[in-house]
C-alpha cells in the first residue's frame, strides 16, 4: 500500500531525520532524486525556470560523472544538490562500511552537506554516522512518480489532500521513468499553483 504521507509514527522512529520544514509563508520544497538525466532532468530544469521555482536534487556519485554539465547547470541556476549515494545504493542490503563508501565516492562529485538515502531505506547505525557530516533529508509527500500503476486522479487527489506550508515533496530525474515522471510534475505543478504555494531550495 502507497504512503503518500509519511506516518508520524516513522517520523518518531527515525527523529533525527528532516521529513519537513516549519511552515514558512507559502513555501514548499520539491526535490528530484536519481539523476541528473539529460531527458527528464533537462525538461524539469526548463519548468522551474519558466516557474521562477527553485528545488533540490539528489544526484547519484555516476550520474553527475556522466552528466558534468547538466549537473553544474543545476546549481548555476539556483538549486541546490545532495548527496544519494555513488551507485544508488539501497542500505538494508550491503553491509553499512561498504554503504558509507559509497557515500563517500559520491561526495567526490557532489558537494554538498544534504544526503537522502536510496529507497528512503536506512538504520539507525548509519544515521549515527552520516549526521557527523549530512543533514539527512527525508520526504512529507511522495508522488510515486515512479509507479505508473498508480492512477494521476489518486496522486492528485493525495497532493491536494496531504501537500501544505513545509512540505518536502519527492520526484524523481530517473531515466527509467521518463514519460510518468513529467505527467506527475505537471500534476504537483499544478496542485501547488492552486494552493497558492511556492518551490524553494533547501538550504545546503
Amino acid at each position: 500500500m502507497p504512503f503518500f504521507h509519511t506516518p508520524n509514527l516513522f517520523r518518531k522512529f527515525y527523529d533525527k531525520l528532516v521529513w519537513s520544514f516549519v511552515p514558512v509563508k507559502n513555501e514548499v520544497y520539491l526535490t528530484f532524486d536519481d539523476g541528473p538525466n539529460e531527458e527528464i532532468t533537462t525538461y524539469i530544469l526548463s519548468r522551474l525556470q519558466d516557474l521562477g521555482w527553485q528545488a533540490t536534487f539528489f544526484c547519484v556519485g555516476e550520474n553527475v560523472k556522466r552528466n558534468p554539465l547538466l549537473f553544474q547547470q543545476i546549481q548555476s541556476e539556483g538549486h541546490a544538490v545532495g548527496n544519494h549515494t555513488q551507485t544508488h545504493l539501497n542500505a538494508w542490503k550491503v553491509p553499512p562500511s561498504d554503504y558509507l563508501h559509497n557515500v563517500i565516492e559520491a561526495s567526490k562529485h557532489i558537494q554538498s552537506s544534504l544526503f537522502r538515502p536510496p529507497y528512503g531505506r536506512i538504520s539507525k547505525k548509519l544515521i549515527k554516522a552520516l549526521s557527523k557530516d549530512y543533514k539527512i533529508i527525508m520526504w512529507s509527500f511522495m508522488a510515486y512518480d515512479f509507479d505508473e500503476t498508480i492512477s494521476h486522479q489518486k496522486i492528485e487527489d493525495k497532493a491536494k489532500k496531504y501537500i501544505q506550508p513545509g512540505s518536502i515533496i519527492v520526484l524523481h530525474d530517473n531515466e527509467k521513468f521518463v514519460a510518468n515522471e513529467k505527467a506527475v510534475f505537471e500534476i504537483i505543478v499544478k496542485v501547488l499553483q492552486e494552493k497558492g504555494l511556492v518551490s524553494k531550495a533547501i538550504e545546503v
